[in-house]
Order: structure tokens, then C-alpha cells, then sequence
């Protein structure tokens, strides 16, 4: 893969972890449970996120190792329960993985990006 595109991939990806921490910004776990248009605004950001990541991961491999923190068999599982199972999601569980899995993430992917 050439350098631009990693970068514009790179991208997108640290683009769609930050619109998810601004969207839930100030929200409790109470608030977002309760919120179905921010839910569905984080919804559509980890399936953005998960796209461009894929796309990554598939045009080059190596990416996988440099951020091998990260659980990619959980991030498209939960990109295709919100696309194809979208009733079935648990908000709750997304809570989870905004608080706790999110800003890991983002850092990995800010590595990432400055190393594009």
C-alpha cells in the first residue's frame, strides 16, 4: 500500500474514535442508554472505524502487528452485529467499549497515523 493511502486510512479511522469520545463527552452510562440518536451516532462511527480498518488490514498485513493491541476479531464482530443484527445490539456492551476500549485505540491509531 502506498504511503497516502495508509495515511488517509489512518485517518479516517482516528476521525471515527474521536466523533465517538465527542459524542459521548460529559454522558453518563445512564444517559447513553437512554439516548438512541447517540447510540446511533456511535453505532455508525464503529462500523466507519471497522471499514477503514479492514481496508487497512487487508491491503497491508503488517498493520495487524504495529497494532497488535487491538482485538480485531471483536471490532468486526461488533461492526457486523450493528450492520446486520442491528436489534440485537446491547447498547450496554458499546457503553463498555466506548469507556474502555475507545481511547486504547485512539492511541494506537495516533502511533499509527504519525508513522504513515
Amino acid at each position: 500500500m502506498n504511503a497516502p493511502r495508509r495515511a488517509v486510512l489512518a485517518a479516517q479511522m482516528r476521525e471515527s474514535l474521536e466523533a465517538i469520545q465527542e459524542y459521548t463527552t460529559g454522558l453518563t452510562r445512564e444517559d447513553f442508554l437512554h439516548n438512541r440518536v447517540v447510540q446511533d451516532a456511535v453505532y455508525m462511527r464503529i462500523i466507519a472505524f471497522a471499514e477503514s480498518a479492514r481496508k487497512l488490514l487487508d491491503a497491508e498485513p503488517g498493520v495487524r502487528e504495529e497494532l497488535h493491541d487491538v482485538d480485531w476479531s471483536a471490532v468486526f464482530g461488533m461492526r457486523n452485529v450493528i450492520a446486520h443484527e442491528y436489534f440485537n445490539v446491547l447498547p450496554e456492551v458499546i457503553w463498555n467499549t466506548v469507556r474502555q476500549d475507545v481511547p486504547k485505540a485512539l492511541a494506537l491509531v495516533r502511533r499509527l497515523e504519525r508513522a504513515a
